[in-house]
């Protein structure tokens, strides 16, 4: 029998943290110094997670894609993690790739994943490569269902590939652009297309906390149905604060309030063994 939500325990690890290189975090986030943020919050394992490309306040989305495939800032973060002394909370190699939002064919924009463990799939820029998604408005309604369809086959192409352990922050870029009225039942079903690619790839949802900040009203409202519908197709879900400063590594508040909604249970979330796994 499912477990209840209301004694939930969630996991002791975050998946989502960057580090100063991320190119808008806090410049404390040193590897280190994330180590003992963690360990303070009683972690045993943290993804120091980095966007490639790198992205700047205030950047253009096209000066943004000039960098694709250039994984220097990741490589510098690899050597800094090496230099961090074994022990508990691990703290595990990985990027945020984004998809390339030009191609739109499931390629993304690091082709070159070696040496990360945990390789995490994201969509930061609206199909078109012109805005990001914190600039971009509501689209009109005939842009905006083309504009799905696109995301939905890029999205799906790019999670069939088999690179990735998770889809981070799900629904953002929807929310933001207005893609969709809402997250009710009768508007995700064309996402539910997304999610069956994930679950014969074996790609995790991501509970973000830093989303809820990021989107507002009946988005906001309605998210639970995104995340009842992903556990219907049986993906499993992992915790991520999307740290950008030691005080906020580990702080989850809604992310246990979404998941005691949803009903999930401990059986829903990758354990910590099963984290800590390659591909």
């Amino acid at each position: 029998m499912r477990s209840t939500a209301l004694s939930l325990v969630l996991p002791p690890y975050d998946t989502h943290v960057h580090s100063y290189l991320s190119g808008h975090s806090d410049e404390r986030m040193k590897p280190e110094l994330i180590r003992d943020a963690a360990l303070r919050k009683r972690l045993e394992a943290v993804v120091l997670l980095e966007h490639v490309p790198q992205i700047f306040p205030k950047e253009q989305a096209n000066v943004w894609y000039e960098r694709k495939n250039n994984r220097s800032h990741i490589d510098e973060l690899l050597v800094q993690i090496d230099k961090v002394k074994s022990g508990k909370p691990r703290l595990i190699k990985g990027a945020e790739v984004d998809a390339d939002p030009i191609m739109l064919d499931g390629t993304v924009m690091l082709d070159d994943l070696s040496g990360l463990e945990f390789p995490a799939f994201a969509t930061h820029v609206v199909p078109g490569g012109k805005v990001f998604w914190y600039d971009v408005m509501p689209l009109p309604p005939v842009v905006a269902e083309e504009v799905l369809t696109k995301f939905v086959d890029c999205v799906k192409s790019a999670l069939a590939s088999g690179k990735f352990r998770v889809w981070v922050h799900p629904g953002a870029l929807i929310a933001r652009a207005g893609l969709l009225e809402d997250f009710s039942p009768r508007n995700i079903e064309v996402l539910e297309e997304i999610f069956a690619v994930m679950a014969d790839n074996d790609v995790a949802f991501e509970l973000n906390e830093l989303l809820a900040k990021k989107i507002s009203g009946p988005y906001l409202d309605t998210y639970v149905n995104l995340v009842e519908a992903a556990r219907s197709w049986g993906l499993r879900f992992v915790v991520g604060s999307d740290a950008h400063s030691p005080e906020t590594i580990g702080v989850f508040k809604w992310v246990p309030s979404i998941a005691e909604r949803a009903y999930l249970g401990k059986e829903d979330f990758l354990g910590l063994d099963e984290l800590l796994q390659q591909r």
